[in-house]
């Protein structure tokens, strides 16, 4: 079994690939080529642990509950006026399938929580428009250092 940060990461890019209209989906990559679009880019997370516990003499193997924020976009390249609308379409089936996937409710466990922060978008004008939305969500799990796998 992965690590658990592995495991939410895997379980967003599944849900990723269930979006209506994305193409491709990908992780690990910066850029998204025009001919693979449209799709969506699952990327590690930034984490930050709970050092709440920690001045208390609390062992370092101790569990501890960290906050996680994948870096998750979106990229669209349209020769349409509905780019916007079609980025709000994808935006609203990830949105869905992340706050009610039964799967990454369990990952995160009973001590965890996924709470959608908001998005930010960007538009680019060439030959057509490109256009990009970034999903922010937040992801807390409970890591446990004795269950760490490798």
């Amino acid at each position: 079994m992965a690590d658990k940060r592995e495991q939410i990461l895997a379980r967003l890019a599944q849900l990723a690939v269930q979006v209506k209209d994305i193409k491709t989906t990908l992780r690990g990559v910066d850029t998204v080529s025009e001919t693979s679009m449209p799709a969506m880019v699952v990327n590690g997370a930034d984490e930050e642990a709970d050092q709440s516990g920690y001045d208390r003499g609390r062992p370092a193997n101790s569990p501890t509950r960290v906050e996680m924020m994948p870096d998750i976009w979106v990229f669209r390249a349209e020769k349409s006026a509905n780019l916007e609308t079609l980025l709000n379409e994808s935006l609203a089936h990830f949105r869905k399938a992340v706050l009610n996937d039964a799967t990454l409710i369990d990952i995160l466990g009973t001590n965890g929580k996924i709470e959608y922060i908001g998005c930010k978008t960007g538009f680019k004008r060439g030959r057509q428009m490109d256009g990009t939305l970034r999903v922010d969500i937040r992801l807390v799990y409970v890591l446990d250092p004795t269950l760490i796998l490798i």
